[in-house]
């Protein structure tokens, strides 16, 4: 009987099972240290490569040939891994690999990368060979170029200067490009009070320098510059005002005139003359600041493109008249007025609206409010997406009243023939009409949800102006504290 302690049977029991534990753990764990290790060699095989290409491109830029050498790889030239291994190129190497690492790249920036271990295992572009595996059926061959014009530079040309004039900015040491080779990415100068615009061959600032431009003999380039006050440029013109961008705008060709920064502007535009402009905000702001009878934009004789940014107005004019002779053309950004009148007046012109932008009328009193469009004197109006919204106050069976659309006379479409209740599908929304119908006329309705918290319309659409087939659908949607009538098609 055992009184004390354990038997010696009993010890040596344990010490096998022990044993036997530790055979297991080293016989599992071993290979899990292995597979470990390879994979970081695999990935620091990728990195290096990737740092050798960044070399590759800067010694180009500065007519280093020196770490260059001929590789095992005929007609291409090499690197080593001291080259890049002790430079920033492959600063965020995990483990220094014990070894030799050759990289080397032809004229048109393919590469193949080798890497050679120290236990005698062989990477190539992080794969795994021995000594049975066929070497050359698993070189890597990358025609990715290093997102650089020059990529495929002629080393054995002659070096030539490049001096980069900046016209009071400050001084850039010149550039030694190889002859009979694209020049590429240029530095951006700085100058005081200015804002950089391109660099140009000539110093009247007529021709722009691309990255494909040529290099063939020594050049001078130099810079523009133009005035953080201007608010417009056309093409690489630029101006103060406004109203001067749109006298230049030649007819019937399109021109772009794109806003430089967010701005207040107290003139109406007028569009005539059979310009075609396209106003792009360039995710701008533009607050029309005068409060007296005046439209943001007239569109007499013309055509006018909307996008890209915001336009606000408290004027008591709407913000935007189109006329007879006149097409507006709306594909996003946002449009609010925040008194009285609309947002657009169509008096007798074509207005298309399109895309995902916002037209909202904002006011706290029914004193001149107005649908936020307005089409009458026969205009047409197409709405083939958007928002559309009214929060306003008064509830009158009207357009002088809180209503998204209203068609006096002429003709509105909603929707899209064809077209699927989908996210980009038009929205109306007004406190008292989504939409409303006067006299004889009526609306044509596609596609799209009108929301009215009086009801979607004040007369609905006879089945003549619905899409074919369709009939509207009606129901509700809690909207804060009101519930809005819905209409939709189905």
């Amino acid at each position: 009987m055992k009184k004390n302690g354990f038997t010696l049977v009993e010890l040596l029991a344990v010490i096998v099972v022990i044993g036997l534990i530790v055979t297991l753990a080293v016989t599992n764990v071993i290979p899990i240290f292995r597979k470990s290790k390879t994979k970081g060699f695999a990935n620091d095989a990728i990195t290096l490569a990737e740092a050798a290409k960044l070399k590759y491109k800067d010694d180009k830029l500065n007519n280093i040939d020196d770490d260059l050498y001929e590789g095992s790889i005929p007609g291409k030239k090499c690197y080593s891994i001291e080259d890049y291994l002790l430079g920033e190129y492959a600063s965020n190497l995990n483990t220094r690999i014990q070894g030799s690492v050759e990289v080397c790249y032809g004229l048109n920036c393919d590469y193949d990368t080798k890497i050679w271990m120290s236990d005698g295992s062989r990477y190539i572009n992080g794969k795994i060979i021995d000594e049975n595996t066929n070497v050359e059926s698993l070189i890597q061959t990358d025609i990715t170029a290093l997102n650089y014009s020059s990529c495929g530079v002629n080393l054995n040309t002659e070096p030539v200067l490049v001096y980069l004039n900046t016209n009071g900015g400050e001084t850039i040491e010149p550039l030694t490009i190889r002859s009979g080779n694209a020049i590429g990415v240029l530095p951006t100068p700085i100058r005081s009070g200015y804002n950089f615009d391109a660099w140009y061959t000539d110093q009247e600032l007529t021709n722009i320098v691309t990255e494909e431009l040529v290099i063939n003999d020594q050049t001078n380039l130099y810079a523009k510059w133009y005035s953080p006050n201007d608010v417009a440029r056309i093409g690489h013109t630029y101006y103060s005002s406004l109203s001067t961008a749109i006298t230049d705008a030649l007819p019937n060709v399109t021109t772009e005139v794109v806003i430089l920064k967010d701005f207040s502007f107290g003139t109406q535009i007028t569009i005539t003359n059979n310009k075609i402009i396209d106003f792009n905000l360039n995710n701008h702001t533009y607050t029309f600041t005068a409060t007296g009878a005046s439209s943001v934009f007239n569109v007499n004789t013309g055509e006018l493109h909307l996008s890209n940014g915001s336009v606000t107005s408290a004027a008591s004019s709407g913000m935007i008249d189109v006329q007879t002779n006149g097409k507006l053309y709306i594909t996003s950004g946002t449009y609010t007025k925040t008194s009285q009148k609309q947002v657009i007046y169509n008096n007798g012109g074509r207005v298309t609206i399109s895309g995902d932008p916002i037209l909202k009328t904002q006011v706290s009193s029914s004193t001149n409010e107005r649908a936020v469009i307005h089409n009458l004197n026969n205009g047409s109006t197409y709405i083939q997406g958007g928002t559309i919204i009214s929060d306003g106050v008064s509830t009158e069976n009207s357009c002088k009243s809180s209503v998204a659309v209203c068609n006096e006379s002429g003709t509105v479409e909603i929707g899209v023939q064809g077209g699927t209740f989908s996210t980009t599908s038009p929205v109306l929304q007004a406190n008292a009409y989504g939409v409303v119908v006067t006299g004889s006329n009526n609306v044509y309705f596609y596609d799209g949800i009108v929301k009215g918290y009086t009801n979607a319309f004040n007369t609905a659409p006879t089945s003549a102006y619905l899409e074919s087939g369709k009939s509207i659908i009606n129901g509700t949607e809690q909207i804060g504290t009101k519930t809005f009538k819905t209409a939709k098609l189905g």
